[in-house]
C-alpha cells in the first residue's frame, strides 16, 4: 500500500482546487504574475534540495513509528502525543496512518470567493477501496457558469485515466487523458492516491507568528482526541496548489497572503477533518487577469468501510 511522504517531496504532498473562478476582474501588474512565476520556481528548487533519500526517510519514518508505538502502549488517560511530535510531524503522521487503512474515503466541501459576482462552491471526494484510488472534483459558480468545472480521476498501477465532464451527467461525453502517474502530478500537483496536497513541514510551518485571522500553530489535547494548529509559510506548503490550480483552470500563478490548516485527530490520531483557511491573489493569462480569493474548505474522512467508485465512463 502507497506511504504519504511526510517530508516535502514535490508534486506529492487536500485536496482540492482553489481559485476555479475570478470575480471582478482586474488588470493586474504583469510584474506581480512573473515575480510569483519566478517565486514558485525558487520555492521547487529549494523543496528538492530539502527532500530525503530513500534510505534517510525510511529511517524518519522509523523513528515516528517508534515514538507511536511507544506512546499508544500506554493507556489512554496516560497518553500525550503533544510531548513526543512537533505540530507538522503530528499533522502528517495523521495521513500516513490514513493510507495504512485497508479502505478510505474523504469527502470535501467549501467556497472560494473572489468577492463581486458570488462565491464558487467546492465539493471533492477521494476514495481508495483497496485496488483503485478514485477522485471527483465539483466547482460550480452560483452567478457564473461558465467557470463551472467536473472531473473524474482514477489511479490504477502506474496511472490514471481522467475524465473531464461536459454537458451530460453519466460523463459519457466526457474527454479522457491517460497519463502517467509522474505526468499526472506535473498537470495535478498530487497523485489522485495522496489525500494531501500542502506540504506540511518543518520549513513550511511558521513556529509562533501567525498571518491568517486563525491564530498561530499549536496543537491541543481535548476530551476526544486532539487539534492541531498549522500556520504555514503559505507560499511555500501551497507550491503544488498552485500546481493544482494550473491544471483545473489555468492560473498562471498565484501569490499567498495566508494558509492555515486544523486538522482534529482521535485519542490515536486518527484523522477525523481538516479545515483549510486561505487568501491569496491568482493571476490568469500571463497577469493580464487577477482576482484576490479568499477560500474555507473542510474535509472529513472515514476509514475501512465499503466504499463505491464509480464505474469508468463509457465514452461514445
Amino acid at each position: 500500500m502507497k506511504k504519504v511522504w511526510l517530508i516535502p517531496i514535490i508534486g506529492g504532498g487536500l485536496i482540492i482546487t482553489a481559485g476555479a473562478v475570478f470575480g471582478i476582474i482586474a488588470i493586474s501588474n504583469y510584474n506581480n504574475n512573473k515575480s510569483a512565476e519566478e517565486e514558485q520556481k525558487s520555492i521547487i528548487q529549494e523543496l528538492s534540495s530539502e527532500t530525503k533519500g530513500s534510505e534517510e526517510q525510511s529511517i524518519y519514518e522509523d523513528s515516528l513509528d517508534k515514538k507511536y508505538q511507544a506512546e499508544m502502549a500506554k493507556p489512554v488517560e496516560e497518553r500525550d502525543f503533544t510531548t513526543v511530535f512537533a505540530s507538522y510531524e503530528m499533522a502528517n503522521y495523521s495521513y500516513t496512518l490514513l493510507s495504512r487503512h485497508s479502505s478510505w474515503k474523504t469527502s470535501c466541501s467549501g467556497y472560494t470567493d473572489p468577492g463581486a459576482l458570488g462565491k464558487q462552491n467546492i465539493t471533492s471526494s477521494q476514495i481508495y477501496d483497496g485496488n483503485v484510488y478514485f477522485e471527483e472534483m465539483n466547482n460550480t459558480g452560483v452567478t457564473i457558469s461558465t467557470y463551472n468545472t467536473y472531473s473524474r480521476h482514477y489511479e490504477s498501477g502506474s496511472m490514471v485515466n481522467t475524465y473531464i465532464k461536459r454537458a451530460k451527467d453519466d460523463y459519457s461525453d466526457s474527454e479522457k487523458t491517460q497519463r502517467t502517474i509522474e505526468d499526472y502530478v506535473k498537470v495535478y500537483g498530487r497523485a489522485v492516491s495522496n489525500p494531501l496536497t500542502y506540504i506540511i513541514s518543518e520549513s513550511t510551518v511558521m513556529a509562533s507568528d501567525a498571518k491568517s485571522p486563525d491564530g498561530p500553530t499549536k496543537m491541543e489535547k481535548v476530551s476526544e482526541g486532539y487539534i492541531v494548529d498549522v500556520e504555514t509559510r503559505a507560499q511555500k506548503a501551497a507550491v503544488n496548489q498552485v500546481i493544482r490550480m494550473n491544471g483545473v483552470s489555468g492560473v498562471s500563478s498565484a501569490k499567498y497572503e495566508y494558509c492555515h490548516l486544523k486538522i482534529t485527530l482521535d485519542d490515536a490520531l486518527g484523522i477525523k477533518s481538516c479545515y483549510i483557511h486561505e487568501r491569496y491573489t491568482a493571476y490568469m493569462s500571463g497577469g493580464l487577469i487577477s482576482a484576490t480569493l479568499n477560500s474555507e474548505l473542510t474535509t472529513t474522512y472515514e476509514v475501512d468501510g465499503t466504499y463505491e467508485i464509480p464505474a469508468e465512463p463509457s465514452i461514445n
